[in-house]
């Protein structure tokens, strides 16, 4: 870290605090975890063990999928630092080359975890210290990221509701726009066979239908470019709905997978799951006797 000068050695620290940010509260994640497991059921004073394992195998599968999934997310952060250096070289056409054998170096390993500590340690001094979070925080944090969903959910419905309005009134306007062209399409017509017609001694404000027809052109003209253009906002609008609805189906989505993620309701159905079982078993055993 010698090396770098100080303007890159502070994109390491914030790099760092974010990673140590994000680590800390997928800790909270599973301790939380393991809380409700022992809150919701570990209630009875005996288990049998077939409950054990039952709870043991469910324990196991949520942790394994929040680490997976925070694995997962690491890594696409690192990739995601790495373009952005990436690109930020290409613009001054340079190249950049990995050799992922020295990501193992235990040296280099150990002189980033030292510039950490002295990192952590300097930035520690004389900072306010925060209360630890309460067991409460985690569920409180769940709930506050599915409001927020419900709310993103509700503007997705509201704008698809305006467009939804703003396509009928669009469509409104280009069938009296067609109607008006038609009428004017006919005025014309008349004014052109009016002209046409032979007459003997013809006034001298005889050349007026043809003004007029000529004029009623322009006015279907001019209409026709107002229709050309409202045809244009009907199929924007309408492309706008169809964005706003797939934007609200996947929201509506990432809501349902949230609430069915959660450490609540994965241990309540798993509770009750074995609540049915234990109550077949009973009928079963009730229908022998």
């Amino acid at each position: 870290m010698d090396k770098l000068n100080e303007t890159h050695k502070h994109v390491c620290k914030d790099y760092l605090a974010f990673m140590r940010y994000k680590r800390t509260q997928h800790v909270r994640d599973i301790e939380a975890t393991f809380t409700d497991l022992k809150e919701s059921r570990l209630q009875d004073s005996t288990f049998t063990r077939e409950e054990v394992e039952d709870m043991v195998d469910g324990l196991c599968d949520v942790v394994k999928g929040d680490v997976e999934t925070e694995l997962i997310n690491s890594s696409h952060t690192n990739v995601l630092v790495l373009r952005k250096m990436m690109e930020q070289g290409e613009e001054w056409k340079l190249t950049f080359k990995l050799e992922t054998g020295t990501l193992e170096d235990r040296h280099a390993l150990d002189d980033i975890a030292r510039f950490e500590r002295q990192e952590s340690a300097s930035s520690s001094l004389g900072a306010p210290k925060l209360e630890p979070l309460k067991e409460s925080a985690s569920p409180a944090l769940i709930k506050h990221e599915m409001d927020a969903l419900r709310s993103e959910v509700q503007t997705a419905r509201d704008a698809q509701q305006r467009a939804d309005q703003r396509a009928v009134e669009v469509a409104k306007e280009n069938e009296a726009l067609k109607q008006r062209i038609a009428e004017l399409e006919a005025k014309a017509a008349t004014a052109t066979a009016t002209t046409s017609t032979p007459v003997p001694k013809p006034p001298p404000t005889s050349a007026q239908p043809s003004g007029n027809g000529d004029k009623a052109k322009q006015q279907v003209q001019e209409l026709e470019k107002a229709k050309d253009k409202v045809e244009t906002e009907l199929k924007s609008a309408k492309a706008e709905i169809l964005s706003l609805s797939a934007k609200l189906r996947e929201v509506e989505a990432a809501l349902e997978a949230k609430v069915h993620a959660a450490p609540q309701f994965v241990n309540m159905r798993k509770m009750l799951d074995t609540k049915n079982h234990q109550i077949k078993e009973l009928r079963e055993q009730l229908g022998k006797q």
